[in-house]
């Protein structure tokens, strides 16, 4: 048991450290392939959005414009994925849908990239210590009686074992001595 837990410990540091990245990843590559399914089925008119740009040396002159790939954008925060383009003179159109999953889950990997940088390591710890009680797998019946006791808000208190009482052992007196 007790190297399970330390096993268990072990995969949840490793993930309050790393581990969201390769999740961010693998979710992303799924909303990718969702949205390329979405536009393989030919999306309806109603569900485009259409935007009109002014082009400068063949560059986009808006500024809240940022191109990530030739069939993605981002514009005044919202992700679009391109479904066409048509390029008239010095303007271009792009026939877009929006990608609220994707917005979504940068905004999930921002949170996260904040709750990691916490200035202090004791909330960073104790994040880490609820999600561990948080798990399914985990009921407080089979913790031990001192971690029954914790509670988030005396989590990293000296005093809490001394609070509650009950972890207290009841010492005997010091032998006497005989000269």
């Amino acid at each position: 048991m007790k190297r399970f837990t330390g096993i268990v410990l072990i995969m949840l540091m490793g993930y309050n450290l790393i581990g969201y990245f390769p999740a961010f990843y693998a979710l992303q590559t799924k909303i990718k392939r969702e949205m390329r399914r979405a536009i393989r089925r030919n999306a309806k008119p109603e569900e485009l959005t259409v935007f009109t740009f002014s082009l400068e040396n063949n560059k986009i002159t808006d500024t809240d414009f940022d191109l990530k790939d030739e069939h993605e954008f981002s514009y005044k925060g919202e992700m679009y994925d391109v479904v066409r383009t048509e390029k008239t003179g010095n303007t271009i159109t792009f026939y877009c849908l929006n990608d609220k999953k994707e917005k979504q889950l940068f905004a999930n990997l921002n949170q996260s990239v904040k709750q990691n940088s916490a200035e202090n390591p004791f909330q960073k710890s104790s994040k880490l210590f609820n999600t561990f009680c948080k798990l399914e797998f985990i009921s407080t019946e089979k913790l031990s009686p001192v971690l029954q006791d914790f509670t988030i808000q005396n989590i990293f208190s000296p005093y809490h074992i001394w609070r509650s009482g009950k972890h207290i052992t009841q010492f005997s007196p010091p032998p006497e001595f005989l000269v």
